[in-house]
């Protein structure tokens, strides 16, 4: 077996400044393997103050790693919660995800890369809206933003912005028939709400002889405020 922890930076506050941060952790991971059984995780702790407002994050996420019934298994967990004060936000928000990289055979179909995701007061930073008919900012957010539905490897949450008022969701998954990933049809489901936008996303892609990259796409976005559709 082997074992590993690393710290990226922990701080503490000893003197100086009374408002500034009591401690912060920028960044800490681990990771035990023991025969086929392996689990590693992330995590942070910190605060910022901007525009006159303090914000306290907190992130975690564990993945986990093992064989049974002669199939690899792998699912993970993440969780990022926050809070700001200040002059005109007071508000916590919160996101949870989970996913699951194998389930075998469910009447014949395999199904991959099983992934949830629920947001509380959290909006997705999509880009401001364009001219085009065919805007798809959500697909676009989706397919360009790094790791929007987990904790990305620098732990900071770029893809998301707090939003009082707001509330996200996302399922998705992938499938493929007679045990090999010849054909694989990935499917996902999104929608947002805030003060702002309310829309909402649902998106194919097929893979053919394990591509990296989709070979055919089918993505449908709809804007529920504006009565619009892509």
């Amino acid at each position: 077996y082997n074992a590993s922890i690393i710290v990226y930076r922990f701080r503490w506050r000893i003197a100086g400044n009374p408002n500034a941060s009591k401690w912060l952790l920028d960044g800490i991971s681990f990771a035990l393997k023991i025969g086929t059984f392996e689990l590693s995780g992330t995590g942070m702790a910190g605060e910022q103050t901007i525009n006159e407002h303090l914000y306290q994050e907190l992130q975690f996420a564990l993945d986990l790693k093992f064989r049974a019934l002669s199939k690899n298994f792998q699912l993970g967990v993440f969780l990022y919660k926050g809070e700001v004060s200040g002059p005109v936000d007071n508000f916590k928000y919160r996101m949870f995800g989970f996913k699951l990289a194998f389930i075998p055979a469910v009447g014949g179909l395999d199904l991959y890369n099983i992934r949830l995701m629920a947001a509380n007061n959290l909006a997705p930073n999509l880009a401001p809206p364009d001219a085009s008919v065919q805007n798809l900012r959500i697909f676009k957010w989706y397919k360009t933003v790094t790791a929007p539905l987990s904790v990305p490897a620098d732990r900071r949450m770029n893809a998301w912005r707090p939003q009082e008022d707001s509330f996200a969701f996302g399922v998705g998954t992938a499938g493929a028939f007679g045990g090999t990933k010849a054909l694989l049809l990935d499917m996902f489901v999104f929608g947002h709400h805030s003060p702002a936008d309310n829309a909402f996303m649902i998106a194919m892609e097929l893979f053919l002889l394990k591509s990296q990259k989709p070979v055919g796409f089918g993505v449908l976005e709809v804007d529920l405020n504006a009565g619009k559709w892509a």
